[in-house]
């Protein structure tokens, strides 16, 4: 027990930062260290000992200073170093894994791939400057990685009813990698409000759980309003990064939910909705009970969690428009001002 201690290596002169840490297999903190001499940027990986020395175990390029590059360290089971860094070879530079041995030799480098769309008659990369907020290990040697974005895209907006150009410095990630370095997969999350503007997202922090499931949680904006306040939130998600098997759920964009759900939710639900006919087609029926407290929101999702409508309605015999519903089995979630909710299931033939 000691310190604390202030460390410069004698050999730097400018400034410097230490951005991330971890415990080394021998039980010693290792720490990644940036460093920049005559304009060209460098990492450092050092450890310190038990007597309080520093040992470099080794120095590598940084690709690019310009791009925010807080620099994540991970110590892995088999005793390897996973670094972060930024594929320059790539536009808008995602993020680069680069694993290096004992001795500080590069292992491989590895970084995923972007999503792309027609801007201006060119494909173009949709999202870019990266940060990296988490690694992790999952415990069959993969590595978990998490943090947030920019994004540019066109999304079909349910209360405009039209697609609208929606940018932002407000979308997250989260990637699996094998221990080989092959990514295994990338979703980009996004949430788009009922004005057409992004809701933030951020990701802080990724986790295995003992089941295989994954945990991630962040900080989240809070939807349709001018508030620039956050909400906490905490999510599981299966080791695919999604809520089924299939990824169903996942296209272009990981949809983040429009509200979030507490796990109590499903008992603090006043009742079942009447609703008719079920199966229906181009029409839902909504009967609303007696003290319901109007006016009310609603609000229509998929088993998957998307919602494809919402608003509000001041009267008590509801009737929606589902004609644009694809075939399949929907949620209806009426809450009334007192905040009381009712729901019901809705098949569409």
């Amino acid at each position: 027990m000691s310190g604390p201690h202030y460390f410069k290596p004698s050999s730097l002169e400018d400034p410097a930062q230490a951005t991330d840490s971890g415990v080394d297999t021998d039980g010693n903190m290792v720490f990644v260290y940036e460093y920049t001499a005559w304009g060209v940027p460098e990492k450092y990986i050092f450890k310190i000992l038990e007597n309080d020395s520093i040992q470099e175990i080794c120095r590598f390029p940084l690709n690019e200073r310009e791009s925010n590059p807080r620099a994540k360290i991970k110590v892995t089971h088999d005793g390897h170093y996973i670094v972060t860094n930024y594929d320059t070879s790539k536009k808008n530079t995602p993020p680069l894994l680069t694993k290096l041995d004992r001795q500080g030799q590069k292992v491989w480098e590895s970084s995923f791939d972007l999503i792309y769309g027609y801007w201006s008659g060119f494909n173009l990369p949709t999202v870019g400057k990266f940060t990296v907020n988490r690694l992790s290990e999952a415990k069959d040697g993969d590595i978990l990685m998490c943090g947030f974005n920019a994004q540019v895209d066109t999304f079909y907006v349910p209360f405009l009813r039209k697609k609208v150009a929606v940018t932002g410095w407000t979308g997250a990630y989260m990637a699996r990698f094998g221990p080989d370095g092959r990514v295994k997969w990338v979703h980009f999350l996004a949430s788009v409000k009922d004005n057409g503007t992004f809701r933030k997202i951020n990701i802080n922090d990724i986790q295995e759980m003992d089941d295989g499931s994954i945990v991630v949680g962040g900080s989240l904006g809070v939807r349709d309003t001018l508030s620039t306040k956050y909400h906490s939130w905490v999510m599981k998600v299966g080791p695919n990064g999604c809520f089924d098997p299939e990824c169903s759920h996942v296209d272009k964009w990981w949809y983040f939910p429009e509200e979030i759900a507490s796990a109590t939710e499903e008992l603090i639900s006043h009742g079942k909705l009447t609703i008719y006919p079920n199966p229906g087609h181009d029409v839902i029926n909504v009967i609303l009970p007696d003290d319901a407290f109007l006016p009310v929101r609603y609000r229509i999702t998929d088993m998957q969690g998307h919602t494809h409508e919402s608003g509000v309605q001041n009267q008590r015999d509801i009737k929606l428009d589902a004609g644009f519903l694809p075939s399949g089995i929907y949620h209806v979630v009426i809450m009334d001002k007192s905040g009381r909710r009712w729901t019901g299931k809705w098949v569409k033939d």
